[in-house]
């Protein structure tokens, strides 16, 4: 929201009429665009320090200057600096325009998303020629705050000044959905997308994907993932990621293997977290077996192993009863964290003293823990 400040003029009132200028107001000015200049090239600290010079040395800075400040301090996500900027700009008696508002939009949204949805009402309200920059705005705060009903609103109102979508805009509320595991929505923004001869992203697709997990659609998901193929767009390790942990929710082991492989087959740079999937799928399947290679596979690619692979690889040698297996890896671990010790002893279900001294150890863990 706009600051209080003092008496500030009108926010979308007249421009002031225009009058020829002297010599030492065009000198002003050549100064004025080197500051803008600077802002604009340099992080978002450089505002602050050209607004210091403008001040001191009795510059009035214009519209332009206060437009790509607003948006250095929103690149920063210092929203505080942004908002002062604009109240500044208000203060000196000059009318904020389109791209300064649109800039703010974040600024406003930042810890109550609504604040966003307003200032874009104020904006909407008034004579500007709108165009689809704060639209774009406002719903990527209202999915950030898992707004979904707001994204969508925001997302009509597009619509309804008859502008057309932008890939910023489709990829915000197919996110929102991702969020509310809306993927009838999400998958109906996709379709929408496609017939829009936009050129679309694999960020898109990855959105409308994970919406389908959190729904536990994984067939959908994975019939996503090969319309993405079908676009001729090359799915990254991110789409390989959610349609794997779709797969991984519905217990679809095998798939998931099969889509690690021809990641790797197409030489994409792998994570942990595409392992950490794939392991979980065959904990469920009691497939200790290949839980242990993908675990021994991510160690020989230098991966930095995190607990849920670990604890994934030791729940399945639980699940097929090779006690002894799980033991020996969890003994492996050089500081084991509480949910593995958790794992760990769930696989000693015949040997009750050694499932009492890994609860001991996890008592001391926690006991050592800050």
């Amino acid at each position: 929201r706009l600051p209080a400040l003092p008496s500030p003029p009108p926010l979308f009132g007249p421009a002031p009429p225009y009058a020829p200028r002297a010599p030492c107001e065009i000198a002003m000015g050549l100064k004025v665009k080197d500051l803008t200049r600077e802002v604009k090239r340099g992080p978002w600290t450089k505002a602050l320090d050209a607004l210091g010079e403008a001040s001191a040395e009795q510059i009035q800075l214009d519209v332009f200057f206060y437009s790509t400040a607003i948006s250095a301090c929103s690149r920063g996500q210092v929203w505080p600096q942004a908002l002062q900027m604009l109240g500044i700009m208000t203060c000196a008696g000059l009318t904020p325009d389109l791209v300064c508002l649109s800039a703010a939009v974040p600024a406003a949204g930042e810890g109550k998303w609504d604040g966003a949805v307003q200032l874009l009402e104020e904006i909407q309200e008034s004579r500007f020629e709108m165009n689809v920059v704060p639209f774009d705005a406002s719903i990527t705060t209202c999915r950030k705050a898992s707004q979904f009903a707001a994204a969508r609103q925001v997302f009509g109102d597009v619509g309804a000044w008859k502008l057309k979508h932008s890939v910023i805009t489709y990829s915000a509320a197919i996110t929102a959905c991702e969020k509310s595991a809306a993927w009838q929505d999400a998958l109906d923004l996709l379709i929408e997308a496609e017939d829009s001869r936009l050129q679309l992203d694999v960020i898109l697709y990855s959105a409308a994907i994970s919406a389908c997990e959190k729904a536990a659609q994984w067939t959908v998901g994975l019939q996503l993932f090969e319309r993405l193929r079908a676009q001729s767009l090359e799915p990254n390790i991110i789409n390989y990621n959610a349609t794997i942990s779709a797969c991984e929710k519905a217990s679809q082991w095998e798939l998931t293997l099969q889509l690690l492989d021809l990641a790797l087959l197409r030489r994409l740079p792998s994570d942990v977290i595409s392992y950490a999937a794939c392991a979980s799928g065959c904990e469920k399947a009691a497939r200790w077996r290949e839980a242990l290679s993908l675990l021994r596979r991510a160690e020989e690619e230098h991966l930095q192993v995190n607990a849920i692979l670990c604890n994934a690889v030791i729940g399945a040698c639980g699940r097929a009863r090779e006690v002894d297996r799980g033991l020996a890896l969890m003994r492996e671990i050089p500081e084991p964290l509480t949910d593995t010790y958790n794992a760990a002893i769930g696989v000693c279900l015949d040997q009750w003293q050694q499932a009492l001294q890994f609860f001991d150890d996890l008592q001391n863990h926690l006991r050592a823990a800050p």
